[in-house]
């Protein structure tokens, strides 16, 4: 098992993520692991740490590895929150050497999937479930019109068919992860292959801190508990997410997914934009 630190940065005005990140990967005392560009919530929480997840955009997210030394920030981080993971040996060899798919490994979606006249990928309309369902359990995850609107628009052009990477803190009902356990089990055996998705870590939290705040008061969120678990999950593109969403296989394992949780929160982040970088 291998101590590691999630950081999520918030950026004054007109400051580029890619400028941060080689800042903290010439200066920081940490190992950088991983860096991506938020670009919104697929799911937000719905009680634990709301106020510091929510009050700020996110511009940069960072996994190091675990240092007694704070993350060395410049005047250009607005915001900084961060919360330490566990990440079993397997998946810290594999983000310590990562290998690259080939492109041949790259599941296709089925071709309703891609436009004819542009050879872009795009949600077919009559995927899209025409109800919205208020005030949702959490966990729940369902490709209706809001939903498909924001997969569709929340990346930018150059990337929007590129990995994406999706960043989920967990909360068990009951404090009990055998459930959720089963579903990523479930998930696995589905859709690893026709959404190209694999966990890249996931491990047990502590609690999250929030060096914004003078007191760190709201460290467990406003009614109480904290955070139990959290991961990183690979998908091909947004496309293939929004796909595996649109399927009624998917839609029963949910159910299962949000018979374990109490609380949840899903993050949309794209690596490859700073890949290249620093």
């Amino acid at each position: 098992m291998a101590e590691c630190t999630i950081h999520l940065l918030s950026l004054t005005s007109g400051v580029a993520p890619n400028k941060v990140a080689s800042q903290l990967r010439a200066n920081a005392n940490q190992k950088i692991l991983i860096t991506g560009v938020p670009h919104g919530w697929v799911h937000k929480p719905h009680k634990l740490n709301t106020n510091e997840l929510l009050s700020y955009e996110w511009h940069l997210f960072v996994l190091t590895t675990a240092s007694s030394e704070p993350l060395q920030l410049s005047s250009d981080v607005e915001a900084h929150i961060n919360i330490n993971v566990t990440i079993p040996e397997q998946q810290w060899n594999q983000l310590v050497n990562p290998t690259s798919k080939t492109p041949q490994d790259i599941p296709q979606l089925p071709s309703e999937w891609l436009s004819q006249s542009t050879r872009a990928l795009h949600i077919p309309k009559h995927h899209i479930n025409p109800q919205t369902t208020p005030n949702p359990a959490p966990g729940t995850l369902k490709l209706d019109s809001p939903m498909a609107d924001f997969l569709s628009t929340a990346l930018p052009k150059p990337v929007r068919q590129k990995p994406v990477t999706l960043f989920n803190l967990f909360k068990y009902k009951n404090n009990d992860s055998a459930i959720h356990e089963q579903y990523m089990q479930d998930f696995k055996r589905c859709f690893g292959d026709s959404a190209g998705a694999y966990v890249k870590f996931m491990g047990p939290v502590g609690p999250l801190v929030n060096d914004t705040s003078d007191t760190q008061r709201q460290q467990h969120g406003n009614n109480g508990g904290s955070w139990q678990e959290a991961n990183l999950t690979h998908y091909d593109s947004i496309f293939h997410y929004a796909y595996m969403l649109s399927t009624d296989v998917y839609q029963e394992l949910n159910k299962d997914k949000v018979r374990g949780l109490e609380d949840t929160c899903i993050l949309l982040v794209s690596e490859v934009e700073l890949l290249n970088e620093g």
